[in-house]
């Protein structure tokens, strides 16, 4: 069974399984924005509060696209919100991670033609085992708080934040308890604010 990062849980998690599509691609990036910023977090390199995202251990990650990332949050001219680097990744997230599930053949690249013929390419799950399991784990971090860790929370609020999280859970008690668990979480509101500009029509 392979682990999955944030980033990579939410791609899994955000296609639709069997079409290989994502119902909305710019929601989906603005949630892998915000998994790469708690990645960076949950490994003590980055401290974020509503106000600004501080490095505080510049030590390379050993993954490439977050250490691109603490390169250029300590490489700013001043601290940013978490919404800034939210928005500022939304635009390479969702290809990075969708190549690295390719590569480890967790979803497959599949040419498909919309409407007959406009060609698209489409990333239907192949490893569905990978996707039951993070959805396992989603399930019964909400339904036993005892046992959920730091990253199972992180993972429910990016999900909630995106609204990825209403077609995932179908238990009232615990959407309930997953959008506590956002609200608690700094950078989950940060997806949610930009979530909801673009919802509402305003610019992002």
């Amino acid at each position: 069974m392979l682990e999955l990062s944030l980033p990579e849980a939410l791609v899994v998690l955000g296609i639709e399984a069997d079409q290989g599509t994502t119902r909305d691609r710019l929601t989906l990036s603005y949630a892998i924005g915000g998994g790469q910023l708690a990645e960076l977090e949950l490994a003590g390199r980055i401290s974020v509060d509503d106000e600004q995202v501080v490095v505080i251990n510049d030590a390379a990650t050993g993954d490439e696209h977050l250490d691109e990332l603490l390169a250029k949050i300590a490489g700013a001219d001043r601290p940013h919100t978490p919404g800034h680097w939210v928005m500022k990744r939304r635009s390479a997230g969702l290809a990075v991670y969708v190549r690295r599930l390719v590569a480890t053949g967790v979803v497959r690249g599949e040419s498909r033609r919309l409407l007959g013929f406009i060609p698209r390419t489409v990333f239907p799950i192949v490893h569905a085992g990978t996707r039951e399991r993070a959805l396992a784990e989603i399930q019964s971090a909400l339904a036993d708080p005892a046992a959920r860790s730091q990253r199972d929370a992180a993972l429910i609020a990016l999900l909630h934040a995106s609204a990825i999280a209403r077609r995932l859970i179908g238990d009232d008690e615990q959407r309930e308890r997953a959008a506590d668990i956002a609200e608690q979480d700094v950078i989950a509101r940060a997806v949610k604010r930009a979530v909801d500009a673009v919802q509402a029509g305003a610019p992002s």
